[in-house]
């Protein structure tokens, strides 16, 4: 999902094909950034978003698991050139308002990913966080130091 706002954010139509513009950056994403696996499987966040109902998959229904909730084989996906990305109403809402997408870019990488990796991801894939992330008050620090004597809570080290 953040690859597909990034590519929006970066003027790309509303679909994206599966085996020429999907299956090389995203692998390459998850096994920078996601959980460590065996394999890594960029088919299934985009096949599996159909059901969230703002995605929509253009030549899905030539796949032999349209119709169930099966995943059709990636070569399938690769063969019938399966497109994915927002619907039309949705597209339109995020491709008129490049804050909303950097905005929903920020609530994704907070809920799913740790702050250590959060900003890494984000300059990879040119999200403008600092342009909606809070500003941190420049005291805080200083009265937090302030508030424990300039010494450690726990064993007292100044």
């Amino acid at each position: 999902l953040l690859y597909v706002l990034a590519g929006y954010l970066n003027g790309h139509p509303r679909l994206f094909d599966y085996g020429s513009e999907i299956y090389e950056p995203l692998h390459s994403l998850l096994e920078r950034f996601g959980p460590q696996r065996s394999q890594y499987r960029p088919d299934m966040p985009f096949w599996r978003l159909q059901g969230d109902g703002f995605w929509q998959l253009h030549n899905a229904e030539l796949c032999s698991t349209a119709g169930s909730s099966r995943q059709p084989p990636v070569k399938e996906l690769n063969e019938y050139h399966v497109a994915g990305g927002f619907d039309e109403q949705h597209y339109a809402l995020v491709t008129g308002n490049k804050k909303l997408i950097n905005t929903l870019a920020q609530q994704i990488l907070e809920a799913h990913f740790t702050e250590s990796i959060q900003e890494e991801i984000a300059d990879e894939l040119g999200f403008d966080l600092q342009q909606i992330r809070k500003q941190r008050d420049p005291l805080f620090r200083k009265n937090v130091l302030r508030a424990y004597n300039y010494q450690c809570a726990i064993c007292g080290f100044n």
